[in-house]
């Protein structure tokens, strides 16, 4: 006898994101379609986003860090000839100047947009492998649910790097390989990024997406959450290379 899905609590998915992520994969893919899942990790998220905007706007150190990195992409821009010394030094006052609550609007905004873009188009590269490579019959709300549970981890993550940041009073401070580069990270270097895309919590909400493609699809967790670490190799290389992020 076939049995209805189950509704399930969103508590207890987070709290299973945690503490058994089988679990908590297995009870969204076989639960009643649950708009909590998604949503409220995403909110949550873009709140931090906020949080981050804040911190930047109001810390002298982090201010003057994210300052730096202004100046730096403005004298590429006038080396590469895509602008004047003088539009330099105007983009860079206009910078200087904005006040903290504009900063942190516009930064709240301007991070929310892309953390949703993120947050649908990730979900849709996870439903399109899914159906076509691993032959998943779960349609996209499921990907989305299985997304936003995951963010839990991210978010986490977030709160963790907020307290590194504010304690060793850099924005470059994270969960990650770049702690060994720490006190002369360089943001211009490639690799000093890609030691910092190598983040403990990044790794860990990739591995609980693949083991969410395993309880999808029906395959081993080993293959899933190769799957999940590959997209997160690959998406930090794209992210390296355009300059996305911090």
């Amino acid at each position: 006898m076939e049995t209805s899905p189950q509704e399930i609590s969103f508590v207890s998915v987070v709290t299973n994101v945690f503490s058994s992520p089988s679990v908590a994969a297995s009870s969204i893919r076989d639960g009643k379609p649950s708009t909590t899942t998604w949503l409220v990790p995403l909110l949550l998220t873009c709140a931090i986003v906020g949080l981050f905007s804040y911190l930047f706007a109001t810390n002298p150190t982090f201010h003057q860090q994210l300052s730096d990195i202004q100046s730096e992409q403005f004298q590429k821009s006038v080396q590469a000839g895509k602008m004047t010394q003088e539009q330099a030094d105007q983009a860079r006052d206009q910078f200087e100047k904005l006040s903290p609550a504009i900063f942190v609007v516009f930064g709240t905004i301007g991070g929310s947009i892309f953390i949703a873009f993120f947050f649908f188009g990730g979900t849709l590269v996870l439903w399109l492998i899914g159906k076509f490579a691993l032959n998943a019959t779960q349609g996209y709300g499921k990907y989305l649910e299985l997304y936003g549970s995951a963010a839990m981890i991210g978010f986490l993550g977030s709160i963790i790097t907020l307290m590194m940041m504010i304690g060793l009073n850099t924005m470059y401070a994270s969960p990650s390989a770049a702690l060994a580069v720490l006190s002369e990270f360089d943001p211009s270097m490639k690799l000093h990024k890609l030691l910092a895309a190598a983040n403990v919590f990044s790794i860990w909400e990739a591995s609980y997406i693949g083991i969410g493609l395993s309880k999808f699809s029906g395959k081993s967790t080993g293959v899933g959450i190769g799957i999940g670490i590959a997209l997160l190799v690959l998406w930090s290389i794209i992210a390296v290379m355009l300059n996305i992020g911090r």
